[in-house]
């Protein structure tokens, strides 16, 4: 069956439901016209329609909930190999570095600082706090 387009005008409020991610602007105007042409029971036919279609936008929202979910859970184990790097970093540097060197002005704390994304000062706080 050939489709075509044609125009209609209708209220504000309407063409704001009608341009939402996952309405279907052609699909819900045919079931409704066909449901009014062949007489079925009008308001409770547009109830059914509507719950098929909050039901089809639940279904979206919730696999938008899981992929959002599996995101943070990606960048929760990110944030954690983070740590454990920078843990682990810190303690090499806490092996190599001898008390004496630990000034911010000293080149090797200032690359190991910058390596690290962080301060001359932080980094001798956090290499001082290892032991």
């Amino acid at each position: 069956m050939s489709k075509q387009r044609t125009s209609v005008s209708i209220d504000e409020e309407v063409a704001v439901y009608l341009k939402q991610d996952g309405v279907n602007a052609s699909g819900l105007v045919n079931r409704l016209v066909k449901a009014e042409m062949d007489g079925a029971g009008g308001d409770m036919q547009l109830i059914k329609l509507r719950l098929e279609q909050v039901e089809s936008q639940l279904e979206s929202l919730e696999s938008q909930v899981d992929q959002k979910r599996e995101e943070k859970r990606r960048l929760q184990r990110r944030l954690e190999e983070h740590k454990t790097e920078t843990q682990e970093k810190i303690a090499d540097a806490a092996e190599q570095l001898g008390e004496h060197m630990l000034e911010p002005d000293n080149l090797a704390v200032q690359r190991w600082a910058d390596d690290l994304d962080m301060t001359p000062e932080e980094f001798i706080d956090r290499v001082t706090n290892v032991n």
